[in-house]
């Protein structure tokens, strides 16, 4: 680099380092930039300015008494050692470097050199104290060339290396980094055979190579000298070259090569012995052992050779060593072999052909004409017998015996002279030729005098037999067995097949083809014969293909050879077994035995061998909780005894899995149902042993239903249908037990006298084999008193209760807060406003002629929450209690008359009558704001405390939008049917007016009351105690006991109503429900002081009024 472009560089070096010396993240930290190779004592920067210190510093005056240092670990060698590469200004915090600084030593196979310093800046005279950290980048300059370990390396290579064959060398090494390390490798020169490749790895390393890109022969060149040149990625690159000798090594890939390939000697009979009477020689171009030649006598030749001539080993001189005999017509031939000297010979062969002389006469001459255009003569293969191939001249100086000459051909019996002159003759064919057998003939012409001694002479020329299309392409093997897998990749080769065929030229170049057959299937190549992959094989449609493979020449006529290809396709694992299902289905009894078979499961692998061999088993995810274990043959075991009553069906996942490599699997669905036997008995639902007893009435119906015999047996089908029989017939004239459904039907009449306590057992059988029994006593209570519906379990009741508390919590604080507080208030006003007014008619005679029915209601407090005895309800669990005489007491007056009728507990006050008048108009505001006809009116619980009891008046008012005669959907009536079903409701009957008038002391209709001054019970009670009847679950048939009854519930609290008119009352408070005849408003009642009360009987369980 010369001077300009270095003080460019450095120019720029330093720009980079003015603009790249930036704060690092955080006031505290800075960062700079230094290029390698810079002298000691270049100036850095300021670490206290860069990192901003000032801003770092509460006390202005904590900076003039600064002090800057490097921070060192003592243990951390590292940081230390780099301490000392720099220096920093004590006060002024100028930061130096202390030496100049290398890249490569420092950060060696680093890709980004930073060095970490830590500077702790302190004040001497405040409490300022900070450490900053400086990070200072080394960036690398092109300051090393790529360079080799040596400079020259020899590397052999055999001239008879493929291309693509390479020889590895150690890569140059560059110390530099980035774009300044090695780049690429070339090679020069580039017209040599030759290139370099290279291999970048992840170290930043090179793998090179040399490539050899072209063919080697040594006999042209023996040996290359190349350059391998590394180059970096500077501007300039510097570069390192590797200069690489490469010796061609010697194979031996030439034969010996006789310079002639006959040679003809004549020699005097008379020569002597161990003279040499020719020289032969051949050259061999390889190298070494490989291209020395040494020559000897061929032994298959005539046995008296050997003892006439030899040959020297290294010089090829042929010498004689037995005395020669002439004979004439005769000569020698010897056949001398060349050879080199390699591991593996090559070797060449020539002929001498020696002539001996008579030495007393002059020999003939002979002139061959081969009558054809070229040297030798020629003759067509199939050429018919005394065709002439060539003319024969004779040449005799001598005369008379001397000069008349005999000729005849010696070496071959394929031809023979005919005299055409006295010293002419022509070469004729005398047997028929076969090309394919020989193709080139050597014929001698033998000529003699006949003169004493004979001198002869010899002459050879060459016939070559021409080639006619008369052969057909043989197959090396008539008939092909080969194996090939299935499912190989199209156009891979499976076979090659090869045929011969002995003609020459164009009659014995060979094109291949398949049949029909084979063309399905395969492809193949008309030159080589491969025989491809044309469609995908597939054993386990084809197991075995046959087909004909033909070999046609290019004569004219063309000529064709065949042979049989049988090719066997081998299996590959690549069917799944499949199951014959995909869903198997078995049956299994429980209570089984351990280890039985419950089915087997089969299925089929179309591979073969161990391919097609198929083991079963669970799938894994079901091991844990299935009772069955499959075997490998596929029989399905059950391991254990299985209860279908705990479980009734078993679904699980079993797997087919053949035993190729890999192997294969597939996977089916298992069912078993577990049948069941009759190994469980009739369970008695209801009757039971905590609620075995019905109660009725004594006046049920006749036929009527009592109660329902029900039963739960866990078997299915026959096992589980149960049938009943009652086993005490004492009861059968009154109780019928169907034994179907298990209805208890009351099959007579009951009277008073019918009412006790009747036990009977109850027998049930299921329809299994054999039979399974259970048995059970069941009581029926009948009763004097009237039951209006089942008997809810008291289960029930407490949760009907619990709903029944919890809507009325919510409703009464609704309600009374905010409807009663401000509604009632005002009809209250209105109220008294109608009631001056009423009474003031009332004193005329119109006013006494009016049909408003004035209700006034008086209840002591007492009368629902004392029983018979003192008891009170709130310990007490009756389902009867008993209201004590008086404590409900009700008085009608009479319009007619102007006094009232005593009942005889006294009258009313007028504040009294006020009181019950306000309560009244409450209760029917309730009556009046509640959704009608819904299940779940609000219960008023909170109204006046005197208010214990209610009376409903529920006559048929067809002119009214309230209609106490409602049906069960009727918002008029209110309740649904399950309300009515378990309400029990005290009726006042609507003719209030027929009870005012009627004479005292007898009952109403109805018989709701008796006459005035006397108390009497209208159903009295028997003195049995029905407490524990709260716990039954009787089921009755509906009974008529008509609309107008209470029901009232024992529970833990005491007695309360149920239900009352489709509303669930709490406490001793009820809904009044009533309607006025002479109103639009079913339900509205003016009350007045001067009315009559009627008395009301005590509510019971099954009441009618």
């Amino acid at each position: 680099m010369d001077v300009v472009q270095f003080l460019s560089l450095d120019l720029f070096l330093i720009c980079v380092l003015c603009t790249c010396m930036v704060p690092g993240v955080g006031a505290k930290d800075v960062a700079y930039f230094l290029a390698e190779e810079e002298q000691a004592n270049f100036y850095l920067g300021n670490v206290a300015a860069d990192a901003d210190l000032a801003s770092e510093a509460t006390n202005p005056a904590d900076l003039n008494s600064m002090k800057y240092s490097f921070l060192t670990q003592s243990n951390n060698n590292e940081e230390n050692s780099l301490v000392s590469l720099f220096h920093i200004n004590e006060r002024q915090s100028s930061l130096y470097t202390a030496q100049q600084l290398d890249r490569e030593n420092l950060c060696e196979y680093k890709d980004e050199c930073v060095l970490e310093l830590e500077v702790i800046a302190r004040s001497t005279s405040g409490s300022l104290y900070k450490k900053i950290k400086v990070s200072i980048t080394l960036l690398d300059i092109n300051d090393n060339s790529p360079s080799f370990s040596v400079p020259s390396i020899t590397r052999d290579i055999s001239e008879g290396s493929l291309t693509g064959f390479y020889i590895p060398i150690e890569a140059a090494k560059d110390a530099d980094t980035g774009n300044f390390s090695i780049q690429y490798y070339i090679l020069e020169p580039p017209s040599s055979p030759f290139t370099v490749g290279y291999q970048e790895f992840v170290d930043g390393t090179y793998s090179v190579r040399i490539v050899l890109d072209g063919q080697l022969d040594r006999e042209t060149t023996s040996s290359y000298k190349v350059n391998v040149i590394a180059r970096d990625g500077g501007e300039p690159p510097k570069t390192g070259v590797l200069e690489v000798i490469i010796n061609v090594l010697d194979i031996n890939d030439n034969r010996p090569r006789f310079n002639t390939q006959m040679y003809n000697v004549t020699v005097n009979e008379d020569v002597a012995v161990n003279t040499t009477i020719t020289t032969v020689f051949a050259d061999d171009p390889d190298q070494g052992e490989n291209g020395r030649v040494t020559y000897k006598l061929s032994p298959n030749q005539a046995e008296k050779i050997p003892t006439l001539f030899t040959i020297d080993e290294s010089s090829g001189d042929v010498i004689i060593v037995g005395s020669l005999i002439y004979e004439p017509g005769k000569s020698y031939t010897i056949i001398v072999e060349a050879s080199d000297n390699a591991l593996q010979p090559l070797i060449s062969q020539s002929k001498v052909f020696i002539h001996v002389l008579d030495v007393h006469n002059n020999p003939p001459e002979i002139s061959i004409d081969p009558l054809s255009n070229t040297e030798d003569s020629e003759i067509l293969e199939n050429a018919i017998l005394d065709t002439a191939v060539a003319h024969i001249t004779i040449f005799d100086p001598d005369t008379g015996k001397n000069g008349i000459v005999n000729c005849s051909v010696v070496n071959s019996d394929k031809f023979t002279l005919q005299r055409f002159a006295v010293h002419e003759y022509k070469v004729v064919l005398s047997q028929a030729l076969n090309r394919e057998i020989k193709d080139r003939y050597e014929v001698t012409v033998h000529c003699h005098d006949i003169g004493t001694p004979q001198l002869n002479a010899s002459a050879m020329f060459v016939v070559h037999v021409m080639d006619i299309n008369d052969n057909t392409p043989k197959f090396t093997q008539q008939q092909y067995f080969v194996s090939v897998q299935e499912n190989k990749s199209l156009t891979s080769s499976v076979m090659q097949v090869a045929a011969n065929d002995f003609d020459n030229g164009k009659n014995a170049e060979v094109m291949f083809s398949l049949d029909s057959e084979g063309q399905k299937y395969f492809r193949i190549s008309e030159t080589s014969g491969v025989i491809t992959v044309n469609s995908v094989l597939d054993r386990e449609t084809v197991s075995q293909i046959s087909f004909s493979v033909f070999a046609a020449d290019k004569g004219s006529p063309s000529l064709t050879g065949s042979a049989q290809v049988r090719m066997i396709v081998t299996d590959v694992n690549d069917n799944k077994p499949e199951f014959m299902e995909d869903t198997f289905e078995y049956n299994l009894e429980e209570n089984n035995h351990v280890n039985i078979n419950i089915g087997v499961l089969v299925a089929n692998d179309k591979d073969d061998g161990n391919n097609s061999q198929i083991t079963y088993s669970i799938h894994p995810n079901y091991h844990a909780g299935i009772p069955f274990a499959i075997m490998p043959n596929g029989s399905i075991l059950a391991t254990q005894v299985i209860d279908r009553e705990a479980k009734a069906r078993y679904d699980f996942t079993v797997i087919a899995e053949d035993m190729g490599n890999p192997s294969l699997r597939n996977s089916a669905h298992v069912t078993v149902f577990v049948l069941d036997v009759n190994d469980n008995n009739p369970e008695f639902v209801f009757p039971n042993a905590h609620n075995n007893t019905v109660v009725i009435s004594y006046q049920t119906p006749v036929n009527t239903i009592v109660s329902t015999v029900e039963t739960r047996d866990i078997d299915e089908g026959m096992n589980s249908r149960v049938t009943y029989f009652m086993k005490d017939k004492n009861f059968s004239h009154i109780f019928k037990l169907n034994n179907l459904s298990g209805r208890i039907v009351l099959d007579k009449a009951l009277t008073v006298a019918d009412a006790k306590k009747y036990t009977f057992g109850i027998i049930a059988q299921d329809k299994g084999t054999p039979p399974r029994i259970n048995e059970i006593a069941m009581s029926i209570v009948v009763t004097t008193q009237k039951i209006g519906g089942d008997v809810t379990p008291p289960e029930v009741n407490r949760q009907y209760f619990l709903i029944a508390v919890a809507i009325s919590c919510v409703t009464a604080v609704i309600a009374i807060v905010i409807i009663l507080t401000i509604c009632l208030i005002k009809r209250a006003d209105r109220i008294k406003q109608r009631y001056s007014e009423t009474k003031d008619n009332s004193d005329g005679p119109l006013g006494r002629q009016e049909t408003r029915k004035k209700v006034s209601f008086s209840i002591d407090d007492r009368a629902m929450t004392t029983m018979p005895g003192g008891r009170s309800s709130a310990h007490e669990n009756h389902l009867y209690p008993e209201i004590p005489a008086g404590s409900i007491q009700v008085s009608l007056k009479n319009p007619d008359r102007g006094h009232e009728s005593d009942s005889g507990q006294g009258s009313l006050d007028s504040g009294d009558r006020r009181h019950h008048q306000l309560t009244s108009l409450q209760l029917h505001h309730a009556l009046l704001t509640s959704p009608s006809g819904s299940k779940n009116r609000s219960t008023v619980s909170h109204m006046s405390p005197p208010l214990s009891g209610l009376i409903t008046h529920q006559e048929a008012d067809n002119h009214s939008d309230l209609s106490g005669e409602a049906n069960t959907s009727d918002s008029g009536r209110g309740g649904s049917d399950d309300d009515l079903n378990t309400s029990c409701i005290l009726s006042y009957s609507g003719d209030f007016d027929h009870l005012a008038h009627s004479p005292r002391g007898k009952h109403t209709p109805r018989g709701s009351s008796k006459s005035a001054g006397k108390r009497e019970e209208l159903f009295p009670l028997p003195e049995h105690d029905y407490g524990q009847l709260n716990h039954m679950k009787p089921t009755l048939a509906p009974l008529s006991f008509g609309d107008r009854f209470f029901n009232y519930e024992s529970n833990q609290g005491g007695l309360s109503p149920v239900k009352f008119g489709g509303v669930s009352p709490t406490g001793n408070s009820f809904i009044l429900s009533g309607n006025d005849d002479s109103t639009t408003t079913s339900g509205s009642y003016v009350l007045d002081h001067e009315d009559d009360y009627v008395d009301v009987v005590r509510p019971s369980r099954q009441c009618i009024v």
